[in-house]
């Protein structure tokens, strides 16, 4: 009986080694693929991290692009109103000064005009008076000679 004892023990000193064992085994399996799992999950997290810096980076860069475009064409708009001014004040310029020039020119053709149509009064008035002095003359012609033959 001692024999079978000593055997029922050794047995179930036996199996409680290898129940420990086998827990054991377990634990570090359980352990080891936790370990994997966390690994895993810190590898994902990273990745997305990187992902998420990566995806910020570009949404900085294409920020900083839109504002550099915005400058650029606030800039561009400024110099063209700057630019349309200044055109605008030069014809307003040359408007003025062509209405300037035509009035000098408008002047000095009145003036032209008015002694033009002094010269053109004097002359109808030579003209006139010449006309007056031949018929005159002519007038006094015939009483010359109607004196004569009388």
């Amino acid at each position: 009986i001692q024999s079978a004892w000593r055997s029922y023990k050794a047995q179930k000193e036996a199996a409680q080694r290898l129940a420990v064992e086998r827990e054991a085994a377990a634990v570090k399996v359980q352990s080891a693929w936790r370990g994997r799992m966390a690994r895993l999950e810190a590898s994902r997290r990273r990745d997305q991290a990187l992902r998420e810096k990566a995806r910020l980076r570009d949404k900085k860069r294409r920020l900083a692009k839109f504002k550099a475009e915005a400058r650029r064409v606030q800039a561009e708009r400024k110099s063209a109103a700057v630019t349309i001014q200044r055109r605008w004040r030069e014809r307003r310029e040359r408007k003025a000064k062509r209405n300037a020039a035509a009035e000098v020119l408008q002047e000095a053709w009145r003036r032209h005009a008015a002694k033009k149509a002094r010269k053109r009064e004097i002359q109808e008035a030579i003209t006139t008076l010449q006309t007056w002095m031949r018929r005159f003359r002519a007038q006094e012609e015939v009483e010359k000679l109607q004196a004569a033959r009388r």
